[in-house]
């Protein structure tokens, strides 16, 4: 590797970390650096009938920003998933007596009220 190449190399690593330090002061001035979580969801739009159709078929969709009503979207949307757990064999007896605490904390959870 000649001098000249490496130089080149040092120059664009040295280019490139100053452009990834300038967005990342942006990001500061902007308020965008958020740490986790999600800042926004899509839902399904209500139709003209007033009801929400399900994802799968929904043609329409809304972004929820406000925080505390993406949560109640997030809990809703897990209280619907994990019901389709309900009669399954790991919910019936002989299997649903299998020795685990897990269940319990996702039922407290669950019915808390506290984001999954």
């Amino acid at each position: 590797m000649g001098k000249g190449n490496f130089e080149g190399i040092l120059k664009s690593i040295w280019q490139h970390e100053k452009t990834r330090k300038l967005f990342r002061k942006l990001q500061a001035a902007l308020n965008l650096m958020e740490f986790g979580g999600l800042m926004s969801v899509w839902v399904p739009s209500k139709a003209a009938t007033g009801l929400t159709p399900p994802p799968k078929i929904a043609t329409d969709w809304d972004v929820v920003n406000d925080p505390v009503e993406v949560e109640r979207q997030i809990i809703e949307q897990s209280k619907k998933h994990f019901w389709h757990a309900h009669r399954t064999p790991f919910t019936t007896p002989p299997l649903n007596g299998i020795d685990s605490t897990a269940h319990l904390l996702a039922k407290e959870i669950l019915q808390s009220g506290l984001p999954p």
